[in-house]
C-alpha cells in the first residue's frame, strides 16, 4: 500500500474517466480514498495518495432540468394525467409532486 503513488491511481482512475463513466470515476476515488484510510489506521500505510487527486478529475455534467409547466398548460397536463393507461401509482405519485 505504502508504494501506490497519486499518478499511478490517476492513470487508472483515467481509463475509466475516458469512457465517460464520470460518476463510476467519482465512486471509485471515494472507494479508494476509504481503502487507504482503513490502510492507515491499520499501520499499512503512512498517507492517502488518493486525497491528492482532488481537482484531477472532470466533475459531473450539472443536471439540465425540464422546464416548469407554465400556468395555462396545467390544465392540459391534469387531464392527460387523468387519461394515463399506465401504473396508477406512478399518476398518483406525479400528482402527489405536485401538490409539494
Amino acid at each position: 500500500m505504502a508504494s501506490i503513488a497519486a499518478p499511478e491511481i490517476l492513470e487508472v482512475l483515467r481509463k475509466v474517466e475516458a469512457r465517460g463513466a464520470l460518476d463510476v470515476t467519482k465512486r471509485l476515488r471515494q472507494s479508494m480514498g476509504a481503502v487507504f484510510r482503513y490502510a492507515i489506521a491499520t499501520s499499512r500505510a503512512t498517507r492517502d495518495p488518493v486525497a491528492d487527486l482532488r481537482g484531477a478529475l472532470k466533475p459531473n455534467p450539472k443536471p439540465v432540468h425540464m422546464a416548469s409547466l407554465k400556468t395555462n398548460e396545467i390544465g392540459d397536463f391534469l387531464g392527460r394525467l387523468n387519461s394515463y393507461d399506465g401504473e396508477r401509482q406512478t399518476a398518483l405519485s406525479i400528482e402527489f409532486i405536485m401538490h409539494t
